[in-house]
């Protein structure tokens, strides 16, 4: 199996043989994965990333192994592996699990062939949905939990500082609610994306 690790200089890629699937686990055959902005500090060294972990926590895959029967089809998953036990896991805030590791951050991630992710992670695409487009589903996940975090009301003016991905999701999901969103964009192409009615 391929995987894209970190290393010294940048990421190398190796071949390696998977681990074996620990139960309640299931392994995607990797169709899709996103570059975060996280993976871009890692690469510019603002922060130092896992040497020998691969990145990744943006995707979306097919059933390649599965220690639970699971349907033939495309998903999507939460990269937060959590314990489910503790108080934090069972009051819905897997976030704040003291063992909480993220995949792709703490352990290897999608830019590979093939990923591991719990199966109470999985969440199934609908049908007719790319592996690109749903490889974007946690930053929209994150912006949905933002927005509801925001308190934005119907008819409220916003300010989306920023029209990066996460930026550019923020503006589509606010102006099905706020009456004025504004944007800020360094890149001309993301001012160009701002003025769209649609940016997939």
């Amino acid at each position: 199996m391929r995987r894209a690790i970190w290393a010294e200089k940048g990421l190398q890629l190796k071949e390696a043989e998977p681990p074996p699937l620990q139960r309640g686990w299931v392994r995607l055959a990797v169709q899709a994965c996103g570059i975060c902005g996280s993976d871009l500090d890692a690469w510019s060294q603002r922060y130092q990333p896992v040497l020998g972990l691969s990145p990744g926590h943006e995707f979306a895959g097919t059933v390649l192994q599965s220690t639970a029967p699971l349907p033939d089809r495309l998903y999507t998953a939460s990269p937060l592996n959590a314990c489910a036990n503790c108080r934090d896991c069972v009051s819905g805030n897997p976030q704040h699990c003291g063992s909480l590791q993220i995949i792709g951050i703490h352990r290897d991630g999608a830019f590979a062939d093939a990923v591991d992710v719990p199966v109470r992670n999985l969440v199934a695409v609908a049908d007719g949905v790319s592996p690109l487009v749903a490889s974007m589903a946690e930053p929209v996940a994150v912006v949905t939990r933002a927005i509801g975090l925001a308190g934005v009301e119907v008819g409220s003016r916003v300010l989306v500082l920023g029209a990066g991905a996460i930026g550019l999701v923020a503006t589509l999901l606010l102006r099905e609610r706020a009456g004025t969103v504004g944007v800020t964009a360094r890149y001309p192409h993301q001012r160009d994306l701002v003025d769209r009615k649609s940016v997939v």
